[in-house]
This record gives structure tokens, sequence and C-alpha cells, in this order.
């Protein structure tokens, strides 16, 4: 062939290629001008991932919200999503048509096994997952795990007092949030493993360290997790090679462990088994019920009283076991870095909770009981979770077309909740970026419009350990206080950079400087 042969080839292929690229972009700005919404400009293949990661995935969402509106379309890739900050929109979705939106945002690849679990479980399956593992979280349950949390704050504080001792110049420079990951690590492991970690005097241990690789929800750590946004396709592919969106040699660790603990269990007398109190016991004393069966032996129905009769397998246990570690450490962990960040940052907001601490419990051990009666410790979680909630997104698939609002939602179209930038809205919130605890008064909630507080979600598929990550939140914010006073240090990062990670973490870890307090 020719040499002009040859360059007309190439460039018709360019041609036909560049032609289909304008109609991808055309057929792009369509999708959502049919549906009636403002759609944001995106870049060919890749649609706002670029544009995302540059700003930063939170700044991002705050920006488009301002540019284009509380409910606009963008791209995840090749993706068609429906970024949604209109309260009345997220009460449609999750709430009154929860039927057509059940399952969460499914645009990343998981594996076929964590199906096993409540996260990312449907239908009855779900519903009977939830109900055994919502048992688990009483009021009952989380006092019966009080010993095993006052043991641990013992050792945090000590481990506290040891450090600040042993600070160059006796500043009291710490990491923090190094020092609150190993405390709740402890606290998780032993409330629902019934095992000591003892992560506090012995931060690097291979349980923790394998815990913690699996509780990271950070695209940036495997590049092959965003992957299946620009190539869909690819998942077909993931699950042949048999890969997992977390870390598989960490994975595999956490599970056999969790595994052993269970075989070890059964081989225990019934008598002993019952002594022990966690949250993985109950999750095996939901025994199944003799399960009715046809003529042939084969088992009739799909129903919630089918799971009920079979209670939970083993891979259902193990896999519900992971997600209470992965919900419970790392978002309890960081909630907790935020408060004292905050308290450092705030004074006046520290005093206010040191004297209600020092006048409603004193000296006295944190229990569920007294950190209830602290009205403004409640406040003060609250208006932490709203300017750094644990989970800054949250989403639905449609799973058929559908009328929210006046807009026609096609079946398969994700729809994105940005947390985060919802609870910076100044629509909503007067000073958004301040921290200001009252906001969360009884005289004042009512001023908050529903649905644009949601740091645990909305709808059904809310947080399911709501309860025990606030009474968390609580014991440990009053043992520091009780003990330490928190301020910023020359190596405080002022307004942190945070990660790009589907929680609210800061990237550069969070230094503080503590002092003792005085002997009352």
């Amino acid at each position: 062939m020719e040499f002009t042969e040859m360059l007309g080839l190439y460039l018709l292929v360019i041609a036909v290629l560049f032609c289909l690229l304008c109609y991808h972009q055309l057929e792009k700005r369509w999708y959502f001008a049919r549906i009636g919404v403002p759609y944001e400009t995106t870049w060919p293949i890749f649609g706002s991932l670029p544009t995302a990661m540059s700003q930063g995935i939170l700044q991002h969402d705050i920006n488009s919200i301002h540019r284009l509106g509380k409910v606009h379309g963008t791209y995840l890739g090749t993706l068609p999503n429906l970024v949604v900050a209109d309260p009345e929109y997220i009460k449609e979705i999750f709430i009154k048509q929860f039927h057509k939106f059940p399952y969460r945002m499914q645009a990343l690849y998981i594996s076929d096994w964590w199906y096993n679990s409540v996260v990312m479980a449907s239908g009855e399956h779900w519903r009977y997952m939830r109900s055994v593992i919502t048992t688990a979280f009483t009021s009952g349950k989380l006092r019966q795990m009080q010993p095993q949390i006052t043991e641990t704050l013992s050792t945090m504080t000590q481990t506290l007092n040891t450090m600040i001792d042993a600070s160059s110049d006796s500043d009291g420079t710490v990491n923090i949030r190094r020092i609150l990951s190993a405390l709740t690590m402890d606290i998780v492991s032993s409330t629902s493993f019934g095992h000591k970690m003892n992560t506090l005097q012995d931060l690097d241990n291979e349980f923790s360290h394998h815990a913690k690789i699996v509780s990271t929800l950070n695209i940036g750590s495997n590049p092959l997790n965003g992957l299946p946004l620009v190539l869909p396709c690819v998942k077909r592919l993931f699950r042949f090679l048999d890969l997992d969106y977390v870390n598989k040699k960490s994975l595999n660790y956490v599970k056999d462990f969790v595994h052993e603990l269970i075989f070890s269990r059964r081989s225990e007398s019934e008598s002993q088994d019952k002594k022990v109190r966690d949250t993985l016991q109950n999750l095996m004393n939901a025994h199944g019920q003799e399960q009715e069966t046809d003529e042939n032996g084969n088992i009739t129905d799909n129903s919630f009283k089918f799971y009920k009769q079979r209670g939970l397998n083993d891979d259902e246990l193990i896999a519900n076991a992971l997600v209470v570690l992965m919900a419970g450490y790392d978002t309890t962990a960081t909630t907790l870095t935020w408060m004292c960040y905050l308290l450092a940052t705030n004074q006046h907001v520290q005093k206010k909770l040191v004297d209600a601490i020092d006048n409603e419990i004193g000296g006295e051990e944190p229990t569920y009981e007294n950190v209830m009666n602290l009205d403004y410790l409640d406040w003060f979680l609250s208006e932490t979770l709203r300017l750094y909630p644990a989970a800054n997104r949250t989403g639905r698939d449609a799973i058929v077309e559908t009328d929210v609002c006046g807009k026609t939602v096609k079946a398969g179209l994700s729809i994105t909740v940005p947390i985060y930038a919802i609870h910076r809205m100044p629509e909503y919130w007067s000073e958004p970026d301040r921290c200001v605890p009252e906001r969360f008064a009884p005289e004042n909630r009512e001023n908050i419009i529903p649905y644009t507080y949601l740091p645990f979600g909305a709808g059904p598929r809310v947080c399911l350990g709501v309860r025990m990550a606030q009474m968390l939140c609580k014991l440990v914010t009053v043992k520091i206080l009780q003990n330490f006073t928190l301020d910023v240090s020359d190596q405080t990062e002022l307004n942190p950079v945070l990660e790009t990670s589907l929680l609210t973490k800061p990237n550069n870890g969070m230094v503080l400087r503590l002092q003792k307090r005085n002997p009352q």
C-alpha cells in the first residue's frame, strides 16, 4: 500500500474516532437535557474524575452545587450520575420511593462474597440480616460492653501520660489520630470479637495492620478500583480474576482470623458459649430452626421466614463481622479525631464541655448512663458530624424508571448525595464553617431542615451502628477531657487537607498538644 493510501487510512480512522468522541459528548449532554436538569461539562471517557481529583472530591461537590444547583447531572467516568442536594429529592429517593432505590450505589466493583453482608444484600435477605444485627446494638448490649471499654480507656490514659512525659521539651505534642485509631481498634476487637489486641501497647501488631488495610475505603489506594468507572465491562474480568475492592491478602487474613474464632467457640461447651457477650456471639446465637421443605426435600421459598429458619451461614457470619469491624473502627476513630481537633481549635467550646463534665461526672468513670446526661456533649458530637461527617457521600441506584419531584429518573441511573457539601451549604446552615454546638440545642433543632443533616444516612438503610458509635465517642471524649486539655501546636495542620476517600479523614494525621490537667 502506498504512503498516500496509508496516510488516508490513518486520517479516516482519526476522523471516525473524533466523530464517535463528539457523539459521545453530545449524548452525555442529551441524557441530562432529557431529564431536565443542568449538567456538568466533563472530560471524554473520564467524566468529572480529573476535575474532582484536582479540586478535591469534596470541594468539587461544593463548587458544582454552587455553579449548577442542588440537583444536577455529571459523569463518573462513563457512568451518568445525578447529584442530589435538595432535601425534597432526598426524602423522595431514600424514604418515599425506597423500594425503587433499594440498593447502594454500585458503580465500583465489589466481589460477590460481600453480598453475604448486610451492606450489599438485598430484598428479604437484607431485611433478615438487618433484623439480626440490630439486636447486637440495643441499649442492654451496649451496657454489657462497659467493662472492656473501661479497661481500654484506662490503658489509653496511661499511654497518653507516657507519651507526654517522653515528648521532646515536654510540650505534649502527640499524633492523636494514631492513638485514637489504636484505641478504637482495641475497643471494637474486644466488644465485637471478645479478643484483646493491645494495639495501644503495640501499634504495629499484625491484626491491626491488616484490619486497617481492609477498613481503608480509598479509591486512590488501588488505581484498579476506579477502572470500572471508565470501563464498566472490566467488572467481569475482575470477577474472573477473583479480585476485590480491598487488599486480598489482608482480607483473607482477617477472614481466617474470624473463622478461627467461630470454630473455636463452636468447639466449646454450650454453657461456656453463653458466657461470651460480644457482637460475634450475638450473630452466632441467631441459630436457624428446621427449614420447611417440599415432598422432595427442597427448600420451598426465599422469604424472610426462610432466612429466619436457616439462620446465618458461615460466610454471612464472617462478612457481617467484618462489616462491624470496618464500620466501627475507622469511622469512630475519624470522628474522635475531628472532635479533638475542634476542641483544640475552639477553646471556648472545650471550656464549656469541661465545665459540664466536671459538674455532672467529676472524677467518676464515664459510663453509658452518665455520659448520656451531658447535653452539651451531645450537641458538640452532632456539630462535629455536621462539619466532618464520617461518610462524606452516600448513594443509591434506581432499579426502575420513576418520577422524582417532576423529573424522570431512568432505571440504572446512580444517585449521589454529597453529605459533606450539604452540611456546608449556607442555604441550610448559618455560618456553616463555624463550630457552633448550640445549633443542636432543643430550642434550635426545629430550625434544621429535614434531610439536610445526614451523618448516618437516611431511610431503611441508615447506619446500623449509630448508637454504639455515639456511645464510644462520648465515653472517649469524656475520659480525655477528665485527664487532659487539648491545644494546637506549631505542628498542627489548620484546615487539614482531606484524604481522597469515602471517609472524611485528615490526610496527614492529626498532631495536637496535650497537657495534663491539674488534680481536682
